[in-house]
């Protein structure tokens, strides 16, 4: 962005600049609260998330906002204390009835217990392979 009094900023060109410049609430989805609309963009986040995956993703902007509450929120992270939206049943689709909020590491360990119970082996992708854990060997996929 040029700065005024320099020789290629013209008025109307820093009057474009000036009106585009930091968040704009009157224009939000969620409306002028910034905490619905950090939890907006996290809702998106976590959609966009399970589209890479291909999982099947049936939650709404409200119904992911109902779920947790101020307190809990705050709380949100990755380490292993703070807390995370989790399926109940990976099997299933992101829905209201299968979906809750724990730790991380409550979420860490569920998902490991659920692969041991379903004879999962535990893969890795690296560049385009499937790396076997057990047997550290490479295949095509």
């Amino acid at each position: 962005m040029p700065k005024k009094g320099h020789k290629f900023a013209s008025a109307a060109r820093m009057a474009y600049y000036e009106s585009r410049r930091g968040p704009r609430p009157d224009q939000w989805v969620t409306g002028p609260d910034p905490h619905r609309h950090r939890q907006h963009r996290a809702y998106l986040l976590l959609r966009v998330r399970c589209r890479h995956r291909k999982e099947e993703f049936l939650l709404t902007s409200d119904e992911f906002a109902g779920l947790w509450s101020r307190e809990q929120w705050a709380k949100r992270g990755l380490q292993s204390h703070q807390l995370v939206l989790g399926r109940k049943d990976p099997r299933r689709p992101w829905q209201l009835d299968n979906v809750e909020v724990r730790t991380c590491l409550a979420n860490q360990q569920h998902y490991r217990d659920f692969k041991r119970r379903h004879n999962k082996p535990n893969s890795h992708r690296y560049s385009g392979r499937e790396i076997d854990a057990d047997n550290k060997k490479e295949q095509d996929i």
